[in-house]
């Protein structure tokens, strides 16, 4: 089945006026295609011709994914210290990948078996095939080699794979040259993988919801919201979209144009191999193939499982340089309303009531409905209670 993304539930937010761009323009919110990745293809083209990273010309975007943006976002959270702190700050906070909850959350996807052929071939190349342990017809052998699942594909002929191939020459012989090279590649790629998963990005991340979903999308409270004893928080962009401007660079417009949704796919983007092979060996890339490569590693963090579809992400990464400037509590005053989980103590309530009439946001409880599997949010009218 194909990776579509659907019609954003903002469509409506454009739909009573014409878009600026061609409806085969990525830039149109009507666009059919994939328009996050041509956005961030025109990024890459700018930092290459500039020598700049993808982040640092970000900014300069903002306007070509004004139609995308939504008009608000949401984001659940426990109630903790640190949560308080984000509504007390108008700030949001940027963690780091390797504390997410999903394994393969901004995972760097690569074929380990091109790679580790890669790695050995280059070894033998660079000594020759005797010295390894091999002959010229076993050479041919692992340079014919395939490195997908044949089983996966119809052959009138099926071809050997690189692994089986390595294994009828080493024949099980775990002291052999050869397979001591085989494993030398395999440690290099993992812990490039780990290296690379420990990149320089933060990220945070927020659900592309309406007012129904907020209401039935039971599992996101469950989840990320303390089973309902938390809250979450309605940021509104109304006002960014009606007065951005890509004309200067400043901190709204650089946070705002590394928002990006999240691509659902059944299988993990790859990297191209030879790309990471270069990074891997530490062997110099030039700028074109640096960002080439940097914004391969963006892609790979706005892909995850279809299995999380249904959450709707949009996820903001910047790079750790940028959010220890501020911290990483970086400025978003967004904020437009708080919703109370059906579960949050009385107590606690009473502490984001004063919360709320404090910073000026309006504040919804929640009650259970009786005829469907639904939440019910009723707005506080906080000023009579206290």
């Amino acid at each position: 089945m194909r990776n579509q993304r659907k019609t954003p539930s903002w469509g409506w937010y454009y739909n009573e006026k014409e878009s600026k761009f061609d409806i085969k323009d990525y830039r149109n919110w009507a666009y059919k295609g994939d328009w996050a990745n041509h956005y961030i293809n025109e990024m890459a083209k700018l930092a290459v011709k500039n020598n700049k990273s993808i982040y640092e010309v970000a900014w300069k975007f903002i306007k070509d994914k004004e139609e995308h943006l939504p008009p608000k976002l949401y984001k659940f959270y426990p109630l903790n210290i640190n949560s308080l702190k984000c509504i007390e700050s108008d700030s949001i906070y940027l963690n780091s990948p390797q504390y997410f909850n999903d394994p393969y959350d901004c995972h760097i996807s690569a074929n380990e078996d091109e790679f580790v052929k890669k790695y050995v071939l280059s070894h033998i190349e660079q000594t020759n095939p005797e010295k390894s342990g091999i002959n010229k017809e076993q050479y041919i052998r692992l340079l014919s080699s395939v490195c997908f699942d044949v089983e996966k594909h119809l052959f009138r002929d099926i071809p050997i794979t690189f692994e089986r191939a390595m294994r009828e020459i080493t024949d099980g012989n775990y002291d052999s040259e050869l397979y001591r090279i085989q494993r030398e590649g395999t440690t290099i790629f993992e812990k490039t993988l780990l290296n690379l998963k420990d990149n320089d990005i933060k990220v945070t991340s927020f659900a592309a919801l309406d007012d129904i979903k907020l209401s039935t999308y039971i599992e996101m409270w469950g989840h990320y919201a303390d089973s309902h004893k938390g809250f979450c928080v309605e940021y509104d962009f109304n006002d960014y979209i009606k007065n951005s401007d890509n004309t200067l660079e400043n901190l709204n417009n650089t946070i705002m144009s590394c928002l990006l949704p999240i691509i659902y796919k059944s299988k993990p983007r790859e990297v191209p191999i030879d790309l990471f092979y270069k990074k891997a060996l530490n062997n110099k890339l030039t700028a074109f193939q640096e960002n080439h490569f940097k914004k391969f590693l963006l892609q790979n963090y706005l892909t995850k499982s279809s299995a999380w579809s249904y959450e709707n992400e949009w996820r903001l990464i910047l790079t750790q340089n940028e959010c220890e400037k501020y911290n990483n509590m970086l400025p978003f005053p967004y904020i437009k309303a708080i919703y109370l989980g059906y579960g949050m103590s009385l107590e606690n309530k009473e502490y984001m009531y004063k919360l709320a009439m404090r910073k000026g946001i309006s504040v919804y409880d929640c009650a259970l409905r009786d005829d469907s599997y639904e939440l019910n949010f009723y707005e506080k009218q906080i000023l009579f209670l206290l």
